[in-house]
């Protein structure tokens, strides 16, 4: 409001949405530079190239309503945090960060909360299961911390937008308003509602099952990005559980690479099972949810093994 008030309605929309999509365009470059700093240029590469490619991502960008920038802070400042989780000056700032922009995000609605909590601390708990792989106690103990401490954060952060939301809901009464917020908000968008409560076009969202829902959105209806088609996707996906398996029989498996393929689809399809009437019905947007790394891993993985291949070619000849 502040921003759009000097100017005309129609000219603050369209500098809004530039702003909007020039925010998201700068988290996704922190998100890869950051990637590049603490792991490799080629997984930063594949988090560029979809991010900058996805026709889902694009969409949203600048969109004023889903805020879509919103979504993508936390998993830089978890990035941030597991990069210098030993120093404790940076904990301390990455658990204020979490706590603001989790509530921030709330604040702007509660889509995708799920995924974009898991998106905070999916780098912190890739560090763990290294820790413990590695057998490196001391770090781990650090690692388990941190990430109990920063998701604390984030919840509390959650909690603060509930009790805004509630108070305007409610009309001041808390409680009144937290008992709209689960009828309305939270029992509509899951399961477990009354349906006589609802009107019949919710029906069908409430009875379907979830794996209904989960394979309803293995069937992309655009490109993956350009030139990958939506039909690959159950290919794309499947791929790198054939790597995992060879590279084990071989030895030669990345237990750092299976971690990150476990935790980003787990952190994608959390949306789909939570809010399972909610995924029902949003097909239409909810595919954005595979993007929150899972693609970018799965391409991350192949690309991986292929240059690990040709390297292989190259020694032997």
């Amino acid at each position: 409001s502040l921003l759009a008030r000097p100017m005309s309605k129609q000219q603050s929309i369209i500098n809004l949405k530039y702003l909007c999509a020039l925010m998201t365009a700068a988290v996704f470059t922190v998100i890869c530079v950051l990637l590049q700093r603490k792991y490799n240029t080629l997984l930063a590469a594949c988090f560029f190239l979809v991010f900058w490619l996805s026709p889902w991502v694009v969409d949203f960008a600048r969109n004023l309503y889903w805020v879509e920038f919103t979504w993508f802070i936390p998993t830089a400042i978890g990035l941030f945090c597991s990069i210098h989780v030993t120093s404790r000056k940076a904990r301390i700032v990455s658990y204020i960060l979490a706590f603001l922009s989790i509530m921030v995000k709330c604040m702007c609605g509660y889509e995708y909360i799920s995924v974009i909590m898991m998106g905070l601390i999916i780098f912190l708990l890739v560090d763990f299961i290294g820790a413990l792989v590695s057998k490196d106690t001391k770090k781990a103990r650090l690692i388990f911390r941190t990430t109990l401490i920063i998701g604390i954060f984030a919840v509390l952060g959650f909690i603060g937008a509930i009790c805004m939301h509630a108070n305007l809901k409610g009309s001041g009464n808390i409680l009144l308003g937290i008992k709209e917020i689960i009828k309305q908000d939270v029992l509509r968008r899951t399961s477990g509602a009354d349906l006589n409560e609802y009107n019949p076009d919710y029906w069908p969202s409430f009875n379907a099952s979830i794996l209904e829902v989960l394979l309803t959105y293995f069937r992309f209806s655009t490109e993956i990005i350009p030139g990958l088609g939506g039909n690959l996707f159950p290919l794309l996906s499947v791929v790198p559980i054939a790597i995992f398996i060879n590279d084990y029989r071989k030895k030669e498996i990345s237990w750092e690479n299976l971690t990150f393929y476990i935790l980003s689809f787990f952190a994608s399809t959390s949306w789909f099972i939570l809010a399972k009437s909610h995924s029902y019905i949003h097909t239409h947007m909810n595919y954005v949810l595979w993007y929150f790394g899972f693609i970018q891993i799965c391409i991350y993985i192949i690309c991986d093994k292929f240059l690990r291949l040709v390297n292989t070619h190259r020694a032997k000849g």
